[in-house]
């Protein structure tokens, strides 16, 4: 693992599911925890949703392996939301982890 190449600080995020007062279903996401990782694109993409041009850019993030971590949880980023769609044990071993994740624009 190249120590040098995390130099950003994410949040792992988990969803939480209630119910307002109004009876209608809330997510809110809350921070389980704060690590070093790397971010690098690995691939974008165009769509039309709805009649409007909706952007998707696709992320490989890694960080020292956290047996928390689900495809259920985000990543945030500087203001950036990053929603998981894959995790990967690099090398086999709980040292450290890709995630595949995907930041809709």
């Amino acid at each position: 693992m190249d120590i040098g190449a995390l130099r950003n600080r994410l949040d792992l995020q988990s969803p939480t599911d209630t119910v307002d007062a109004a009876g209608q279903p809330t997510r809110t996401w809350g921070t389980y925890a704060t690590v070093w990782g790397s971010i690098t694109p690995t691939s974008s993409a165009e769509s039309q949703l709805a009649m409007q041009q909706v952007g998707t850019i696709t992320h490989k993030i890694v960080i020292r392996y956290q047996s928390a971590v689900t495809i259920m949880d985000r990543v945030s980023f500087d203001s950036r939301l990053f929603n998981i769609k894959g995790i990967r044990k690099l090398d086999e071993r709980k040292i450290e982890m890709a995630i595949d994740a995907e930041e809709n624009l």
